[in-house]
């Protein structure tokens, strides 16, 4: 991914409008370039000033490191999500597997 096209996806980032795939893309890309990185969090810093704001809540919101923490929410639930993916496939392997051996023990009566 160039610059050109991740500073056109920072508010569809901030705003959690982008697909998995692009959200990876784009957070690939943030993490090895300093200045889109930088313009990122700016913005996400931005974005939650003014909410917070807006919700009486600045003296108690914390504005340090919100662009790690949101990636690295991210790749918490990217892991959950791998993690449940791959216990669901087991579960159906199990069954598979269950299933055709009672098959074959019905057929070999």
């Amino acid at each position: 991914m160039d610059c050109l096209k991740a500073t056109s996806m920072i508010r569809r980032f901030i705003s959690d409008d982008l697909k998995r795939r692009e959200y990876k893309e784009f957070v690939r890309h943030i993490q090895s370039c300093k200045e889109c990185y930088d313009e990122t969090e700016v913005l996400l810093l931005v974005e939650k000033a003014d909410t917070a704001f807006f919700a009486d809540q600045v003296q108690s919101y914390d504005f340090s490191d919100l662009l790690k923490k949101k990636i690295e929410s991210f790749e918490k639930e990217t892991f959950r999500r791998r993690i449940l993916s791959g216990v669901i496939l087991t579960g159906v392997l199990l069954i598979t597997i269950l299933l055709v051996a009672i098959l074959i023990f019905y057929l070999n009566r």
